[in-house]
């Protein structure tokens, strides 16, 4: 089965930008890696590696590890006063409001649920006792109360999850939290809280290729201070400068779009539309070269009459949410309409087999008809799946060609602005997304040449900038380079995927289109 191309977003419009490039199958493993030696041994080995992974993650016992997550804030602030910390003469308000994103309006409270949603069902499924102290935004209950919640399970970690905010547009990064050297109301846990900090900061920054604001210790975090249980606990804030727009999804792109052109004149119909396809087709791929192997174990172990805790393969419910809500935020490009009305009636029939199946396992109603209900809907769901694909590879290949004509759009009109610098930047990343795109869709049997001409396009580019602002994205480029020479040279699986995960660097690398070109009213590409 050919390979499904992921429509790059460069979300421009932010310091840092995730991308991520898939396919939509789930019964079947990548095109690279099916290019590699698929026996049953090789499926043993990764199932020996999933489980020494989930016995990592449990004590001697046998028990799992526990972490309790802590939402930060919720929809309505406390501004009743509580002590830092257990004798403490200084008091703060039980419960701020947090902060709110300065372009998508999302406030903390919900960005940080979304965010710990997220993280509980992957430490979930790596094996981890997950607690969530709140899930949903009516959790009235202070700092302290959550510390306290907390402090039932013992041994845990404690991982509270914030946004930080900043007056200066540009600032951007990520930074963790722990107590201080000299905290008086947590004396036994600071060598393990900065230990956590350390290691969440690390790798939050690879994994996102965000700008590192450090560690800062701290006595007056009640959150904190309250937190009594022999173990780690962590704090962990990310600067608003990235998290205000590095997400676009159906939760916040409704809101934005209805405030997008009373913003700014420049932002035509067509493109406040074609976000919504894009941010629906991005998310889909990205979770499916993510997670794919996950979603291709369930199948397996479905297949075989396995006992399973749920269902849990790709989210196409929200995907049908997402193309839903683009066709009711208004007319865009025709292709992407037509295509969508040919996906939805099957994907709403996926939709209802997968929580049924879901249900099923949950329940553990095999243990009654011996699988006869699953192995019905596995057999009807993957017929539906069969003709889904193809129709799902014609609307992101129209998502793709309609990226490519709003690209060229923002080119042209940051180049009558003076803004030159930024349009030498989105016709550069233009070539990188053109160039994995086309190996992601033909893989080994890629046009080299071509893909070498792309590549010394770009590169002509690069003597051309005169931002010092772009040395970070430069740097960054010489290693998708590198990569791309390589899978010239072998068009190896191993080199194919060094393509993906270098250019997902490069488009993660932060970004500030104002500070490329000193310009009044600078316009900033979006979904570019």
């Amino acid at each position: 089965m050919r390979k499904l191309i992921f429509m790059f977003s460069f979300l421009l419009l932010t310091s840092m930008v995730l991308v991520a490039c898939g396919s939509t199958s789930q019964r079947n493993t990548s095109q690279a890696n099916q290019s590699q030696t698929q026996s049953s041994t090789k499926g043993s080995d990764q199932q020996g590696r999933d489980k020494n992974q989930e016995d990592k993650n449990k004590d001697k016992t046998g028990k799992s590890h526990t972490v309790v997550i802590d939402p930060g804030h919720q929809e309505a602030a406390m501004n009743d006063l509580e002590p830092i910390g257990p004798g403490a003469s200084q008091s703060k308000p039980m419960l701020a409001s947090g902060t709110t994103g300065a372009v998508t309006g999302v406030p903390e409270y919900q960005l940080t649920l979304d965010v710990s949603l997220k993280l509980r069902d992957q430490l979930r499924a790596r094996g981890y006792e997950v607690v969530m102290i709140r899930e949903d935004n009516h959790c009235p209950i202070s700092n302290k109360g959550r510390a306290e919640i907390a402090n039932r399970y013992k041994g845990a970690v404690f991982l509270r999850i914030h946004a930080n905010g900043d007056l200066n547009p540009a600032t951007s990064g990520i930074l963790t939290m722990c107590p201080a050297s000299d905290n008086p109301y947590v004396p036994e846990i600071i060598g393990d809280s900065n230990r956590l900090a350390r290691l969440v900061l690390d790798q939050m920054v690879k994994s996102t290729g965000a700008t590192s604001k450090g560690i800062i210790e701290t006595n007056n975090m009640s959150g904190i201070n309250w937190w009594r249980r022999l173990g780690i606990v962590g704090c962990v804030l990310v600067s608003l400068g990235c998290v205000s727009g590095c997400q676009w999804n159906l939760d916040n792109l409704k809101q934005y779009s209805q405030n997008s052109s009373a913003r700014d004149i420049k932002k035509d119909e067509t493109k406040r539309v074609f976000r919504f396809y894009l941010a629906a087709t991005n998310e889909f791929n990205y979770n499916e070269v993510k997670y794919g192997s996950q979603y291709d174990l369930i199948w397996q172990q479905a297949g075989a009459n396995e006992p399973l805790t749920g269902f849990k393969v790709q989210d196409y419910e929200r995907l049908e949410q997402e193309l839903v809500a683009a066709k009711e935020a208004g007319r865009s490009y025709e292709n992407l309409e037509s295509t969508t009305d040919a996906v939805l009636p099957i994907l709403h029939d996926i939709v209802s087999d997968v929580k049924a199946l879901d249900s099923y396992y949950k329940a553990k109603q095999y243990e009654k008809d011996n699988y006869a209900f699953s192995q019905a809907t596995l057999a009807k769901l993957s017929a539906l799946l069969d003709a889904f694909e193809p129709k799902y590879e014609a609307l992101n290949e129209a998502v793709t060609a309609a990226h490519k004509q709003e690209r060229n759009k923002d080119i042209e009109l940051m180049r009558s602005n003076g803004q030159v610098n930024g349009a030498h930047m989105v016709e550069m990343m233009g070539y990188y997304s053109d160039i994995v795109s086309h190996i992601i869709d033909q893989g080994p049997n890629s046009d080299v040449q071509w893909v070498k001409a792309q590549k010394e396009a770009a590169n002509a580019i690069v003597p051309k900038f005169t931002s010092v602002e772009v040395q970070n994205r430069i740097d960054q480029a010489k290693n998708l380079d590198a990569a791309i020479d390589a899978f010239v040279a072998s068009q190896s699986a191993e080199s194919y995927h060094e393509v993906i995960s270098q250019y997902n660097e490069l488009a993660r690398t932060p970004m500030n289109f104002k500070l490329l070109d000193k310009v009044q009213n600078a316009y900033i590409p979006e979904g570019v």
